[in-house]
């Protein structure tokens, strides 16, 4: 409730018995006080509990001619309007900055000129600069060049055009230099008279989002990759049963030919009929095992033995090519649940695309024309694998087809040399066995296959 004091009934009255609430009266005393102790000062003073009232007042004291003080001025004037709104705007600023602070996404202030002025812990953590660091720099020095012009046309066209940029993805560039995704939506700030003054803009750094993204199509890969790899199986498994007895027809039509005919040109020519014909079966053969018709047994076996069989077959080849065999098996790795022949064909086959791959880069002799075997044991999720790495220095696998090469009939190889099919028949025999079949382009000149296997895939034994 305002007061009304009628200056009539006012004059000759004690200023304090105006105030009605007792720390109000305290609060004029003192004032009183240090006016007749000579002191001229401003204070602003509230009045009230139930409906407070601020006045400002000036204070100064009235001295006659020697000086001495006999009385004092004040002039007052209400300013409680005022002070509500300095109060509404300490809690709104209040409730601002601890949203500022607390928030775990970027926020950033920067002048016309891109200077930054304000920015919140969020905005330090994520680019690696502390407050007082970034204060220095304008929003250019944390932006790849790259974005610059992205940037100079989102503020031109969209920002100072209508007041806000659509929420877009960039990158910032750490004090350390490295990169990493955000999204970044940017607002203007404009002055009373609409002179572009500056730039709001919330920053969330979204590389976890982007990882998880990336795992999800990797899986999704996996998944369609395995779809694939099945359907194919059934496919491939018909055309064989389809092919083979054809062939076998024609086979031994040509085995006719030669015991009627014996020696002579048709008999050479029924020879070769012959040899095409086994070499068709041969793939037939790779198509049913594909398709996994055929079973075979199982039972423990280390994986120094498959590797040493296998060497025993390629050896011959490797020799006459002049390429070295280094392998490094300890005898200690445990044994493993598996089809041994099964295992001994996946190392046959990535043995023999080393040894193309050698022989295309190196025709002759070289220190680098040489295939490396080893396996180590290794702890994943808790269960122990057996991981053998087949590793050359060959001609390599482009990147871009990393993806490709464990697909049924997929070859960069003429078409004379190969079928295509080794690496995706392969593929399918590791992921019957309950392991995993990778390529890795390793930093150098290196091609390393993987082969993983589980020391416990859960087979009974035969």
């Amino acid at each position: 409730m305002k007061h009304t004091w009628n200056a009539d009934v006012a004059l000759g009255q004690p200023l304090l018995s105006y105030i009605r609430d007792p720390e109000g009266q305290r609060q004029a005393r003192a004032a009183f006080d240090r006016v007749l102790g000579g002191e001229d000062f401003v204070d602003i003073q509230c009045y009230g509990d139930e409906h407070p009232e601020w006045f400002e007042s000036t204070y100064s004291p009235i001295r006659d001619k020697r000086g001495r003080v006999t009385g004092l001025t004040v002039f007052s004037t209400e300013v409680t309007e005022r002070m509500v709104a300095q109060q509404a705007l300490r809690e709104s600023r209040g409730k601002f900055e601890a949203l500022l602070y607390q928030s775990r996404d970027g926020f950033a202030h920067c002048d016309a000129n891109g200077a930054f002025v304000i920015v919140n812990p969020a905005y330090c953590r994520m680019l690696g600069y502390t407050e007082a660091a970034l204060l220095k720099l304008v929003y250019e020095d944390i932006t790849p060049k790259a974005y610059h012009e992205l940037d100079r046309q989102m503020l031109r066209d969209q920002v100072i055009k209508r007041g806000y940029c659509d929420l877009y993805e960039k990158e910032y560039q750490r004090q350390d230099g490295t990169r990493f995704p955000i999204e970044i939506r940017t607002y203007a700030l404009f002055s009373d008279q609409g002179t572009f003054e500056g730039t709001w803009s919330y920053v969330r750094d979204i590389t976890g989002a982007k990882q998880a993204e990336a795992e999800k199509q990797a899986l999704q890969g996996q998944l369609l990759q395995q779809d694939k790899m099945e359907s194919i199986g059934l496919l491939a498994g018909g055309i064989a049963h389809e092919i083979n007895n054809p062939i076998n027809g024609i086979m031994n039509y040509a085995q006719m030919i030669k015991d009627q005919l014996g020696t002579g040109p048709v008999t050479e020519i029924a020879d070769e009929i012959i040899y095409e014909s086994d070499r068709v079966a041969g793939i037939v053969r790779n198509l049913l095992q594909f398709a996994r018709y055929e079973k075979q047994q199982h039972s423990p076996a280390r994986m120094r033995d498959i590797v040493d069989r296998t060497l025993a077959l390629v050896k011959t080849l490797f020799l006459q090519d002049k390429i070295q065999m280094v392998t490094d098996i300890p005898e200690d790795l445990p044994t493993i649940k598996c089809r041994s022949q099964q295992i001994q064909q996946v190392l046959i086959n990535l043995l023999t695309n080393a040894r193309d791959a050698l022989n295309q880069k190196y025709p002759g002799t070289h220190p680098h024309k040489m295939v490396r075997i080893s396996s180590r044991l290794q702890w994943i999720e808790g269960r122990r694998w057996l991981r053998t790495m087949i590793e050359d220095r060959g001609s390599g696998i482009a990147d871009r087809l990393t993806d490709k090469i464990f697909e049924p009939f997929f070859t960069t190889k003429p078409r004379e040399a190969g079928t295509g099919l080794g690496l995706s028949i392969s593929y399918g025999i590791v992921k019957e066995h309950k392991g995993e079949l990778y390529l890795r382009n390793e930093p150098g000149p290196f091609t390393r296959f993987y082969l993983d296997l589980p020391v416990d895939n859960g087979w009974q034994v035969d």
